[in-house]
């Protein structure tokens, strides 16, 4: 849905960390007694890291996040795929009736598009 992209690409920016090391869930984990503060492409992303039964989940904007599959190696960081996504009602300002409700199944679907590359 191209005249969307602007705000695709905004939301993506969220999700990507800029940093001069790759930070697994462990690590994550144990940076994480209080709240992370990590320089993302876009914003500080502020999170949470808690581990269940062998699992992890991502604490962010009050929301409680499923690690579906962590520590994924790429040749240039980590990707850990994620059960949601870091949207904002603020992310996704539209006219004509379109809502965050209307567009968030699209932007999971191009997330999840995007980890199957």
């Amino acid at each position: 849905m191209p005249e969307f992209s602007y705000h695709t690409k905004q939301i993506l920016e969220r999700h990507l960390i800029i940093a001069d090391q790759a930070y697994t869930m462990a690590k994550l984990k144990e940076m994480s007694n209080d709240t992370l503060n990590l320089p993302a492409a876009r914003d500080t992303l502020k999170l949470r890291i808690k581990e269940h039964s062998e699992s992890y989940q991502v604490e962010w904007e009050g929301k409680k996040i499923r690690v579906i599959r962590p520590d994924v190696e790429c040749t240039n960081g980590i990707i850990h795929v994620i059960g949601s996504v870091f949207l904002k009602d603020s992310d996704v300002r539209v006219t004509g009736g379109a809502s965050l409700a209307t567009l968030a199944p699209h932007l999971i679907m191009i997330l999840i598009a995007k980890w199957h590359l």
